[in-house]
């Protein structure tokens, strides 16, 4: 390509670090080493050389990194969304801690793949369940399974992100919610 500009190695480390952690920060060295296959030693030295551009941070004894002048959003409750296998809210980190809650079990073989990685259920910014798309005769089927049961508000978060589905692939969708043991 004619109108790229080339970097030397340094140069793209210490950019794709600051890009790495101004989109998904507050992230750990860790969750930037999986997401990017550089190594710890390179990831230090891309925290370095972006300089400024990186503001950090420790948390419960964990050091996280972030963009500079970011400020700490809280989670906005009641909205949920129905994220697609491999999406980058459940790649982008090796450490998913965040996304889990402790005092819920996860149950890994509700999910297609199972793996968090696989088609999530996201109820204010926690993975809740899984779900999946089934062709059916009128429209799409959407079939939800849970961890444990949802709040009324929980379901009808669940029941939004359905249709902002439904409209971003311009089908009609049937909502069906599987019960799990």
């Amino acid at each position: 390509m004619a109108n790229t500009p080339t970097m030397d190695r340094k140069e793209a480390v210490a950019e794709l670090t600051r890009r790495y952690f101004c989109s998904h920060g507050p992230a750990q060295i860790p969750d930037f080493t999986w997401w990017s296959g550089l190594t710890m030693a390179d990831a230090r030295i891309g925290i370095e050389l972006a300089g400024a551009a990186l503001e950090h941070e420790v948390f419960e004894g964990k050091d996280y990194w972030f963009g500079a002048g970011l400020r700490r959003q809280s989670r906005v409750a009641g909205v949920a969304h129905l994220l697609p296998n491999f999406d980058e809210y459940t790649v982008g980190y090796r450490d998913r801690s965040a996304m889990i809650e402790a005092d819920r079990p996860i149950r890994l073989e509700i999910f297609s793949l199972s793996s968090l990685l696989s088609s999530s259920v996201i109820v204010d910014g926690i993975v809740r369940g899984a779900w999946r798309r089934v062709p059916a005769k009128a429209g799409v089927r959407i079939e939800v399974r849970v961890m444990d049961r949802l709040k009324a508000g929980e379901v009808a978060a669940v029941e939004a992100a359905s249709r902002r589905l439904g409209r971003h692939v311009e089908e009609t969708l049937d909502l069906v919610w599987i019960e799990t043991p």
